[in-house]
């Protein structure tokens, strides 16, 4: 439960920084580009105003840095165009930035008949921007070459996603040791709360007991009592529940050693099934059984027996006469499936998100009459002490089936097939 809390910590947490810095990313990279787009924009109106390109100092933003061999770096403008068209589109003339005459450049040629063809007062073209202005004589073509602000764009988006990935594991790193201050609070409370139970627990067996045992002497005595048979039968009930609470408290407990030791996962699951042949014959339910041989599992024995048998009892609770009950165990791949099935009550969709809680009692949870809603809870966390996972999936009225997936290898567990 403590390391579930932990990893949503961790999960929240990353989830939110995430999101900041992916709106971060998108805010810098989207006004930086629309910044350079009105700043190369501004430039190409003045240019054509001028009908030149501007004579005045450029803007920094503009220059081109190049490295030389020997270390320096050579200095030029970023290639703008301004180009004199008349009425008909024609170039009447072209001039570069350093004042060059290009009305008879081929490529400027192609570059100005896909502005024109492209049509509207801007827009790009390849990695060419340009601005059309009217003139009285036609109108004024300003093309700049956008490679300088591609470039710059190309290495602020480079750099944001280096900083920001290394920042995100850093913080990511930074979240899992701070997890274990934040749930702290939650791990002690937790400790207390199931050394409480154990405790309170073991205290009251002993009563219990000297009830039990007087309840059965009045009974030896004065013969048939329905009183005492209510006495008995409480007790009965409130020994269960505090067996079940023990077993929470001992699941629980992750100091406790565990026993573990390779056995046959599917002569345990023999044992712990074929006891409710007896059930279904007496109640006329069709129960299949389809267990693969061979399979070996390192881990508590008991723990698998009992799992098996709250499975199972919660399946026959709520199958009617001439339903059916089946048990399948079969290995998939790099795990081992370990299924229960049942037709009859199901479970609605409001309880399903619920049943494997301590102490919930739905309507259709798979509890049934006269438990308390820890079965299914202890079945979870004998699953998770064996490092697999249980789910449940139901179709309300018609059937409802328990699926145990147990890995090949998490560290604690160990799989093999006998040969």
């Amino acid at each position: 439960m403590i390391k579930a809390l932990r990893r949503r910590f961790v999960i929240t947490t990353m989830g939110v920084l995430v999101m900041l810095y992916s709106l971060m990313f998108v805010f810098l990279n989207v006004t930086f580009t629309q910044t350079e787009i009105q700043r190369s924009y501004s430039l190409m109106q003045r240019a054509a105003l001028q009908d030149a390109p501007p004579r005045e100092r450029p803007d920094s933003g503009h220059f081109v840095y190049r490295p030389s061999p020997d270390g320096s770096f050579s200095v030029s403008f970023s290639q703008l165009y301004t180009i004199k068209l008349d009425s008909s589109g024609n170039i009447i003339k072209a001039t570069s930035a350093s004042g060059e005459d290009l009305s008879e450049d081929t490529e400027l040629k192609k570059l100005v008949s896909s502005a024109l063809a492209q049509g509207g007062r801007q827009g790009k073209t390849g990695s060419y921007r340009y601005l059309i202005e009217p003139r009285p004589y036609g109108s004024v073509l300003v093309i700049a070459d956008t490679h300088l602000e591609d470039s710059a764009s190309g290495r602020l988006v480079r750099s944001t996603l280096i900083i920001g990935s290394a920042g995100l594991v850093l913080l990511f790193l930074a979240s899992i040791y701070l997890s274990r201050f934040v749930t702290r609070p939650a791990e002690q409370a937790f400790d207390r709360q199931r050394r409480f139970i154990s405790d309170a627990s073991h205290e009251l067996k002993t009563p219990l007991s000297v009830i039990t045992v007087n309840a059965d002497l009045l009974s030896s005595e004065i013969g048939h009592n329905k009183w005492l048979g209510y006495i008995k039968s409480e007790a009965g009930r409130m020994d269960r529940l505090i067996r079940q609470l023990l077993d929470l408290a001992r699941l629980d407990d992750a100091s406790r050693p565990r026993k573990t030791s390779v056995f046959s996962l599917s002569d345990a699951l023999y044992e712990a099934v074929l006891p409710f042949e007896s059930t279904a014959y007496e109640r006329g339910i069709a129960f299949e059984i389809e267990i693969a041989e061979g399979c070996h599992i390192n881990g508590e024995s008991d723990g698998i027996k009992q799992l098996a048998a709250i499975l199972l009892d919660n399946a026959f609770k709520h199958t009617p006469s001439s339903g059916t009950v089946s048990v399948k165990l079969k290995p998939r791949d790099s795990r081992i499936i370990f299924e229960v099935f049942n037709t009859g009550d199901g479970i609605s969709p409001e309880d399903l998100p619920h049943v494997f809680e301590r102490f919930y009692m739905g309507d259709k949870s798979r509890t049934g009459g006269g438990g308390y809603g820890l079965g299914l809870s202890i079945a979870q966390s004998i699953v998770s002490a064996h490092g697999g996972s249980i789910k449940a999936e139901s179709e309300s009225g018609k059937w409802a089936r328990f699926t145990v997936t147990l890995p090949y290898d998490t560290g604690r567990i160990n799989f093999v097939t006998a040969l």
